[in-house]
């Protein structure tokens, strides 16, 4: 989701995400990336519930518009758009004056919800099974690399991994509510927040726990020592307590150890025993990739913006650069996985605009801005 702390009224209502949260329910869907943003940033929901209240009070009577009322419409955001061609927005009504956005939203809410375009986020290599429906309890989806480069995967809860070569992971979604992971090998992980369901990662004999966040397990087969190395919020690691031997002064003998950003904790399978340390900034790239945790974009060229991304995960992008030319987005990113972010990014450059990963690489897919 597009989170922009700045946003105002205007903003809000040209938002098509936030649009359809007011009218899904708002706040009374806990769960929704919306409702969760504003109440974890009451400072910033005075505009929002401005335009929610808006929204609400336009919901319309079904009544027949006069002859060439979306025409109009059509006419003249059209002719702004040509008059600065050169500086495009994406969802370029934002651009429009705010009297045209309201006076459009009245059209809107009464076109058919299934009219909205929605943004293809992942199509699998050829050799893999799908992602399945989350929906379903114990749902199972597999992923192997036997490449030799990094293979970008989307989990079916849209948390995002970076599989390594020769390694190979099972995903599957508990009755419980439980996420859980089978790892054999090395393997990057945004984790999507769900305090609801827990996130377990299990490789060999260690055991990583999170709630959302991003870390690198490495537990190939033939290791001596597993690692976890923190990028990004908090894991708890465990083993079994059976196993635990005590240790010297410098290991930490208790069988769940907690770590947070930039420290790393190796577990020595033949001894079963933990040991941590920091890692400084520079160190950490051998474990996880270039990314930050903000990206603010400014009027910033749309290929240059996929590039940027690409580079920071280590993974090429693929686009056809010459759709984008003269094209420019303006938008916040904040710790979302990949797979969010680029599905941020293809929303706001048109409707469409999308992207598949393929053999290793990710190709954007678009007819240009606004399209």
């Amino acid at each position: 989701m597009k989170i922009y702390f700045d946003y105002k009224v205007q903003d809000y209502l040209a938002d098509e995400s936030f649009r359809r949260w007011v009218l899904d329910g708002g706040l009374r869907n806990q769960d929704s990336a919306w409702s969760r943003w504003l109440l974890q940033n009451p400072d910033y929901a005075g505009e929002a519930l401005k335009a929610r209240d808006i929204l609400l009070a336009a919901r319309p009577v079904e009544e027949p518009f006069e002859e060439g009322y979306f025409e109009t419409i059509r006419r003249e955001t059209l002719g702004a758009i040509q008059a600065n061609r050169r500086n495009v927005r994406p969802l370029w009504w934002q651009a429009a004056a705010a009297v045209l956005v309201v006076s459009g939203l009245l059209g809107w809410l009464l076109l058919d919800k299934t009219q909205s375009p929605e943004t293809v986020v992942v199509a699998q290599r050829d050799d893999v099974v799908a992602p399945p429906d989350t929906s379903a309890a114990n749902t199972v989806f597999l992923q192997k690399n036997s490449s030799d480069v990094i293979l970008p995967v989307a989990l079916p809860d849209g948390s995002s991994v970076l599989l390594h070569p020769g390694s190979e992971l099972s995903y599957r979604h508990t009755t419980g509510g439980t996420r859980e992971v089978q790892l054999t090998g090395k393997a990057f992980f945004e984790v999507t927040k769900n305090p609801s369901s827990p996130f377990l990662v299990y490789s060999g004999e260690m055991v990583t726990r999170v709630l959302g966040t991003s870390f690198t397990v490495t537990a190939y087969a033939n290791d001596a020592d597993f690692s976890v190395v923190v990028k990004t919020g908090q894991v708890a690691v465990s083993a079994p307590k059976e196993k635990m031997e005590t240790a010297a002064a410098d290991l930490d003998d208790q069988t769940t150890i907690h770590l947070v950003p930039n420290e790393q904790l190796f577990f020595n399978r033949k001894k079963s025993y933990f040991k941590r340390k920091e890692i400084n900034q520079r160190d950490m790239l051998r474990y996880v990739p270039d990314t930050r945790n903000v990206y603010a974009f400014e009027d910033k060229p749309v290929a240059d913006v996929f590039r940027q991304i690409g580079m920071a995960y280590g993974l090429d992008i693929d686009m056809e650069e010459s759709l984008f030319s003269g094209c420019e987005l303006t938008t916040n990113l904040t710790d979302e996985p990949l797979f969010e972010k680029l599905s941020i990014l293809c929303s706001a450059v048109g409707p469409s605009t999308s992207f598949v990963v393929k053999e290793g690489r990710i190709r954007v897919i678009s007819k240009g801005c606004n399209q």
